[in-house]
């Protein structure tokens, strides 16, 4: 039953981002703002907290020793108040709006040249410029 849920996230994930493809080379550092690449970062955001929440959820359900060991070495123990994002390292701000972390992102985008990367890495790299985890979790 696991995997047939890990299978799903994953057909949502590739569809996702097959999806998204146009999005994101419409997207370059003048263009950051448009409506295009804002509705690219927005479904970023959600494709990371659906499947960082499922891969936490399926870590702390499993039975497995190394899977208990191995996730209590990663987070320190600590399994209450997990963000979601943790395992990705960046830790969203729990009481933020979408429009302002979409804003946030933009802004730091349009701040600094965009590389050679792909706007996938450069999302990525955004978020955990703008909202690193704690370390003690």
């Amino acid at each position: 039953m696991k995997m047939k849920k890990l299978s799903v996230y994953i057909s949502a994930i590739t569809l996702g981002i097959v999806a998204s493809t146009s999005y994101a080379e419409s997207c370059s550092a003048e263009q950051i703002d448009s409506e295009n690449c804002r509705t690219y970062i927005q479904g970023f955001l959600e494709g990371a907290l659906i499947t960082d929440t499922a891969i936490v959820q399926t870590i702390t359900d499993e039975q497995s020793d190394f899977f208990q060991r191995a996730y209590k070495t990663r987070t320190s123990g600590s399994r209450e108040n997990l963000p979601a994002t943790y395992l990705a390292r960046f830790c969203l701000t729990p009481d933020e709006s979408q429009s302002n972390l979409i804003d946030e992102v933009v802004n730091y985008i349009k701040g600094r040249a965009m590389t050679a990367l792909p706007l996938n890495q450069v999302v990525y790299n955004s978020l955990k410029s703008l909202y690193p985890c704690e370390t003690d979790i």
